[in-house]
């Protein structure tokens, strides 16, 4: 799921209207490691999210973006190569 935020903000030269905010979730994430057909399971979540969105003191000539990532409930497997 992709959601962008409402407005915008002109940013650089084209005055293009971008999103001020945008965030992907996702739901049970998982990581998993192939070990020949194997597949050895590494890391497992219930939710995991990413949310950027344009600072305050957006400038022209030099944007930032502040991110947040939230993981819920994972848990991580030791490996070894």
């Amino acid at each position: 799921m992709l959601v962008t935020g409402q407005g915008g903000a002109s940013v650089g030269r084209i005055g293009r209207r971008l999103p001020q905010r945008g965030s992907i979730v996702f739901d049970d994430p998982a990581i998993d490691r192939s070990n020949g057909s194997a597949q050895i399971p590494l890391a497992r979540a219930n939710i995991s999210s990413c949310t950027g969105r344009l600072a305050d003191d957006l400038t022209k000539d030099k944007p930032v973006i502040e991110t947040v990532v939230q993981i819920g409930d994972a848990a991580c497997r030791a490996c070894t190569p």
